[in-house]
């Protein structure tokens, strides 16, 4: 980390280490469009977040050196240190007997109880024992893409005490769509230079098809436009007749299909 100048966490603070991050990543990930639409809609679903306090990252890398490191400096185990010493004194087995009679004595019962540790010694240990977890920025990046990309928007929520309602808004979408900035150069990435180089090969998409609903909850009905080589064509039901651009892109989609070119 030294040689790219990263922050330490520790020293620099969570904000610090995760504004470092996101400076790698293309804008299309971190920076909302300006106005709604498609490529706002997959923004929100690749946006980063930051995990720390309670949503701390448990990193397996971490804990193995953790463990590493408290295996080292761990003192041996008291049945350890008693067995080594029994093995050496070599005493007769009165003084055994006698030995255990102590042990049992009242006096013995009370140093126990004294050695006892407290419910707060507990949690200590107990917080010890547990990897520490490190802030993170978790992110959300396409690996493999698909040869027929399909949409879902979401046109129906649950509206606060009055049922289910109907999302009417107008959801903008391209004719030509590209992935290339939400797509990961390696998947997993193994160093954060590689945030830096998204991939894409093959990440560019044309729009095949488009399905939408017209109506309400109550009733309604599914059409679809659908491309034939460089023409578009309106579907309902049995009817079938030629459409325009423009009535495709003024569609009210509920799904989309974009092949890749």
């Amino acid at each position: 980390g030294e040689e790219r100048g990263w922050l330490a966490w520790e020293e620099a603070g969570i904000e610090a280490c995760a504004e470092q991050v996101l400076a790698l990543l293309p804008a299309e990930q971190t920076q909302p469009p300006s106005s709604p639409g498609l490529a706002a809609c997959l923004q929100a679903f690749v946006q980063p977040e930051v995990l720390a306090d309670e949503e701390a990252y448990a990193c397996e890398a971490c804990a193995k050196a953790w463990a590493s490191e408290r295996a080292s400096r761990q003192p041996p185990r008291v049945d350890e240190v008693a067995a080594a010493e029994g093995a050496g004194e070599g005493e007769g087995e009165g003084e055994g007997a006698e030995g255990d009679a102590e042990a049992g004595s009242p006096g013995a019962e009370e140093e126990e109880e004294e050695g006892v540790p407290s419910a707060a010694d507990r949690r200590a240990c107990d917080a010890e024992a547990r990897p520490p977890r490190q802030p993170a920025v978790k992110l959300v990046q396409l690996e493999r893409l698909p040869p027929v990309l399909t949409l879902h928007l979401k046109r129906f929520s649950a509206g606060g005490g009055r049922g289910a309602a109907k999302v009417s808004a107008k959801v903008p979408f391209p004719l030509e769509l590209q992935l290339g900035p939400y797509c990961s150069a390696q998947a997993p990435p193994e160093s954060l230079s590689d945030l830096g180089s998204p991939g894409g090969g093959g990440a560019r998409y044309e729009l095949s098809g488009v399905v939408e609903h017209q109506g309400s909850l109550s009733g309604g009905h599914y059409t679809a436009f659908v491309r034939a080589g460089s023409s578009w064509y309106h579907m309902s039901d049995s009817h079938v007749s030629e459409a325009d651009e423009e009535a495709v892109l003024g569609a009210q989609a509920s799904l989309l299909f974009y092949v890749q070119v």
